[in-house]
């Protein structure tokens, strides 16, 4: 049986920040999983970014790597002037959230 299962979610600029229309520059990310009783199954996050407009079946493929989250990660922080620009006249136009689940727990009862 199959226990691991991956997720993909894309979305353009525009529906992923607050003031999509300005140019935002990212310097720390970290994982939220709600609810919290769904921790113990997330093995990882993987944030994917492309310069163009990518569909689900594409994107994985096409994408920049920006971060990683893994169990007992911490978060990403960057000083200042790196980190990376969204929205606006950035280059990132779509993301994707790869989500991979190990449902090997659930399969244990």
């Amino acid at each position: 049986p199959q226990y691991s299962s991956h997720c993909f979610e894309v979305d353009r600029v525009p529906g992923l920040l607050p003031h999509a229309g300005t140019r935002q520059h990212i310097v720390g990310i970290t994982a939220v999983i709600r609810p919290a009783s769904n921790a113990p199954i997330v093995h990882h996050l993987q944030l994917k970014a492309s310069h163009h407009g990518c569909d689900v079946a594409t994107m994985p493929l096409m994408a920049d790597d920006l971060w990683f989250w893994s169990s007992g990660s911490h978060p990403l922080v960057t000083p200042p002037e790196a980190g990376f620009s969204v929205g606006g006249a950035s280059d990132y136009r779509s993301f994707v959230l790869v989500i991979h689940y190990d449902l090997t727990a659930l399969h244990l009862h």
